[in-house]
């Protein structure tokens, strides 16, 4: 199966992420997303952003969208100042919110919560429903001396294994132990 993509620039960032045959595109220089559907013998363009619109469902960079009980959920933005984090209906394509964050992040869902990862090594635990999003807690880790420990780019997605969540930025990788709750030790 083809399905053309049309890039805008001299960087290819797209994002394709498979949903039970339904993939979703986005990328952040100007086209933004699309939805297919795979059948065998072709597809079918569910919904996708109009070329020369300002609303753009969502603009993946360097980040992957998260996808739970039909929605989207990702940090949209080709640069920090204009970045924020949106909910979006996969088989619409609408908008359901966003929220300015002003740094592009990557998102880690663990038992109902997203742990957020800003470029900057902000660390946000939220919870986001297709209604909205709450700030359950935020944190820029530090080490004994008071020196940030996480230090831009903090552009890998966060990850979990074995009750601990392990962090990258620019010179280092920070591991945290979790307890059961999800909370530091």
């Amino acid at each position: 199966v083809e399905y053309a993509i049309i890039i805008n620039a001299n960087i290819n960032l797209r994002k394709c992420k498979l949903i039970f045959r339904i993939y979703y595109i986005s990328e952040s220089y100007g086209i933004g997303s699309s939805v297919i559907q795979v059948h065998p013998g072709g597809y079918k363009v569910v919904w996708k952003d109009r070329a020369n619109s300002r609303n753009k469902a969502m603009e993946l960079h360097w980040n992957t969208a998260i996808h739970h009980e039909g929605y989207l959920y990702g940090s949209s933005g080709r640069h920090t100042g204009g970045a924020d984090l949106r909910c979006v209906e996969l088989k619409t394509g609408k908008v359901m919110w966003r929220q300015r964050v002003n740094e592009r992040a990557s998102l880690l869902w663990v038992n109902d919560y997203f742990i957020y990862l800003g470029e900057y090594g902000r660390l946000m635990l939220l919870k986001c429903t297709p209604q909205k999003t709450e700030l359950v807690s935020q944190a820029v880790p530090v080490d004994k001396n008071g020196r940030q420990l996480i230090n831009y780019p903090a552009w890998a997605a966060p990850v979990l294994a074995d009750g601990r969540l392990y962090i990258r930025g620019k010179d280092r990788l920070v591991c945290f132990a979790l307890d059961s709750n999800g909370t530091n030790r």
